[in-house]
């Protein structure tokens, strides 16, 4: 399979850093007498915003093994950061450490094309290791909570970002407009779009709080503003980076003008819905975890887990959008 870059792909993040720059601007000029601890945290944020984009681009420019490195080292540090919340005891430490022993295996696997196997056999090990580990240590007090959280946590993390490397790695992958890295940069810029939209409009204009006992922050404003954002982005990039404006129509797709828009509009709104439901899944892991962060390892935003919260649930939902028809 040819991973190269297309320029459709180069042009496509050309655009995500110039809109960096001028995003750039924008915060620091707003921020340029502001000594708070909360613009401090938002200049830091800014940085961090740099240093993901970067090892983003690189990730993408080495193909598809630098996408599957980029990917298993974000869930080997995300998945690190919530067996620090969920492991308790010593069963639970020795099979969140069997389970983080396999992330490599499995992203090994995805990228030498045995994904699909991979991530279908995932929950089942995850139950297996778990449970193994749970009956040799002699745990039976909280034996069916151990096995439901680091399972759950081996299944949303693994498997979500899994998804996300299979997407470039898989045989779903053929994109004749924006290459294997296509598909990957068009979720992750919705994805991240989504967040942030959905971010921005709450804090504008939020006033009906949707999840207050979850995600405070989260309002009817905010997600629609996401949603509208995303599909309005989805339909600009979808011709440039997929082929899902040529693929086609569903059977829902009555009006025959509709029928190049289909697959971007649907795959706008699971995107934007998917990313909302990630991160309130997150936000109520943390809320049972007793902590505002997952970790520090991202100056201004959290940890690890605080940004790829959206992706563990955005990434498997659209793989199964563009291979489903294609299977």
């Amino acid at each position: 399979m040819d991973d190269s870059v297309t320029p459709n792909a180069m042009a496509v993040l050309a655009a995500v850093f110039a809109a960096l720059v001028v995003g750039s601007i924008i915060r620091l000029v707003s921020l340029r007498s502001d000594r708070t601890d909360k613009a401090r945290s938002r200049r830091a944020s800014l940085r961090t915003w740099w240093f993901l984009a970067i090892l983003l681009a690189a990730a993408v420019l080495a193909g598809t093994l630098g996408v599957c490195l980029l990917l298993g080292v974000a869930t080997w540090v995300g998945f690190s950061e919530y067996r620090s919340l969920e492991a308790r005891d010593e069963a639970d430490r020795f099979a969140s450490n069997l389970l983080r022993g396999a992330i490599p295996l499995v992203f090994l696997a995805i990228y030498l094309g045995w994904g699909r196997t991979a991530l279908a056999l995932l929950p089942l090990l995850a139950v297996l290791v778990v449970a193994t580990s749970d009956v040799v240590h002699g745990v039976t007090r909280g034996y069916v909570r151990s096995i439901g959280a680091l399972v759950f946590g081996a299944v949303v993390l693994i498997g979500g970002l899994g998804h996300a490397a299979e997407i470039v790695a898989g045989p779903a992958a053929d994109n004749a407009l924006g290459g294997p890295a296509g598909w990957f940069i068009f979720l992750v810029v919705l994805t991240e779009l989504n967040d942030i939209s959905q971010a921005l409009v709450g804090r504008r204009i939020g006033a009906h709080h949707l999840t207050p006992k979850v995600s405070p922050n989260k309002t009817r404003e905010g997600l629609l503003g996401g949603v509208l954002a995303t599909v309005v982005a989805s339909l600009v990039l979808a011709p440039f980076l997929t082929p899902l404006t040529t693929r086609a129509a569903p059977a829902w797709t009555v009006l025959a003008w509709l029928a190049p828009l289909a697959w971007p509009l649907l795959a706008g709104l699971v995107i934007a819905l998917a990313g909302f439901l990630g991160d309130l899944n997150m936000s109520a892991i943390k809320r049972d975890a007793g902590v505002k962060d997952s970790s520090g390892a991202l100056p201004g935003m959290g940890g690890v887990l605080d940004r790829i919260d959206s992706l563990t649930l955005t990434a498997p939902v659209f793989y199964w959008l563009i291979v489903v028809p294609t299977s």
